[in-house]
């Protein structure tokens, strides 16, 4: 058992209580060689001061390891028991037997009952002060490891019948069970500590796999949107470059031609021009939030409101944020708008045309355009900024603003009375 413990030691040498352990039941089993042998190979004194030798270093190795395993470092107690060996082997330059059974038995055993009761009370006050289940264990093992070597001692010194025999020996067995049960239980506490440690770890794998994954789908999102962002950018480009440049060079042509023919000609391509300049916004991924759309359409239709004589009162506030944009949810806002004011121009003959926004309780956004209608007498109120044509009381414009404001989660709304008409887009907010 020392050799398989002492191997233990050889391979963990941070964990010296193997260590203390091995040497422990080494000595032991060397001091009961004298209970096996019979032809003594050597003189008898120095048989007799091996046996004594032996007894002292066990008790101290006991000591050595009580400390050690229950973590509690005693500095001068170990220099003492460091002295013992030094100071043992005085033993062996006694001049005779009768002077070594002197030294050894009379000296030198009072020696080992002190640092027993020393073990003894190590272990009580620990077990008092910390409630420690091992030192309790250690105590009663070590009493009996007392009671019983305070036995032989006495016998040994004549002051106790000498029929009774040597019983030290039986404390061995409590000693090497009690010790089996502490390395049976820190295997076991090792063994469930390595398994909660492979929970752990596989728990942590599981965790960064996951985040892996999350920021792999953020970077295939993010070069997602680059790639698409590149070709809006081209598309806008094109668009700008081509077919806005061709309407732009169109429209001065039939400007400067005059005539009723070609200015009205010339109002469809500025018309034109505007459509196609909402299309290439709608897909300027700058335009992420409402307010900053709104706002670069008021510039998109500044020429359509000057020529046709029309101030734009603009009550436009800081909104918190809708939904995510994307460039058909952005054209279709503009689309809205746009047809809401180009109806307006056509057939309300209002001068001001109000674009307002507000939030409502019901967490929802709304865009208002109102327009206050100037009529002749007798002019019906059938008109709107919402509809087509003067005799339609619901038109193809309303039902495509309504499709439009469907298609983004949005309701629309067309309020008439007699001083105009008010469309109000409600947007939910995210």
């Amino acid at each position: 058992m020392a050799v398989v413990l002492g191997y233990f030691w050889v391979y963990r040498r941070y964990d010296s209580a193997y260590g203390a352990f091995s040497l422990v039941l080494l000595f032991w089993g060397m001091h009961n060689l004298n209970l096996f042998i019979v032809d003594v190979p050597i003189s008898a004194k120095h048989w007799e001061a091996i046996a004594i030798l032996t007894l002292g270093w066990t008790v101290c190795s006991v000591i050595w390891f009580n400390h050690h395993y229950l973590n509690k470092a005693r500095p001068l107690v170990a220099k003492i028991m460091g002295l013992h060996p030094v100071a043992s082997f005085l033993l062996f330059i006694t001049p005779d037997y009768a002077s070594l059974l002197f030294w050894g038995y009379k000296v030198w055993h009072v020696f080992l009952v002190l640092l027993g009761l020393y073990a003894s009370c190590f272990l009580f006050s620990l077990y008092l002060r910390e409630k420690s289940f091992d030192a309790f264990m250690m105590l009663l093992c070590g009493s009996a490891i007392v009671v019983l070597g305070g036995h032989d001692i006495l016998m040994i010194n004549n002051h106790w019948s000498r029929f009774d025999g040597l019983i030290i020996q039986y404390s061995a067995l409590p000693a090497v069970i009690l010790f089996g049960w502490f390395l049976l239980r820190r295997f076991l506490l090792s063994l469930e500590t390595a398994e909660n440690l492979a929970r752990t770890l596989e728990e942590r794998v599981r965790l960064k796999q996951s985040e892996l994954e999350e920021q792999y789908e953020r970077l295939y999102a993010l070069e997602k949107a680059r790639v698409l962002s590149q070709e809006r950018e081209r598309m806008m480009r094109d668009m700008h470059d081509g077919f806005g440049g061709s309407l732009v060079s169109l429209s001065n042509i039939f400007q400067r031609q005059g005539g009723e023919v070609f200015l009205k000609a010339q109002e469809k391509i500025q018309n034109c021009i505007t459509d196609l300049h909402l299309v290439i916004d709608s897909l300027d991924p700058m335009l992420g939030d409402l307010t900053t759309l709104l706002a670069t359409m008021r510039v998109r239709l500044v020429s359509q409101l000057e020529n046709a004589g029309v101030t734009l009162e603009w009550n436009v506030s800081e909104i918190p944020q809708t939904q995510e944009f994307s460039p058909q949810r952005s054209l279709h806002i503009m689309r809205i708008i746009q047809e809401a004011i180009t109806n307006s121009i056509k057939h309300s003959g209002s001068s001001v045309i109000t674009l307002s926004t507000s939030l409502k309780p019901e967490s929802c956004t709304t865009i208002s355009v109102k327009d206050y209608r100037q009529k002749a007498h007798g002019e019906d109120d059938s008109s709107t900024c919402g509809e087509d044509t003067p005799s339609q009381g619901n038109g193809h414009g309303v039902d495509n603003m309504r499709w439009r404001a469907k298609q983004i989660g949005g309701d629309l709304d067309v309020n008439i009375d007699q001083s105009g008409a008010e469309v109000v887009l409600s947007l939910p907010l995210s």
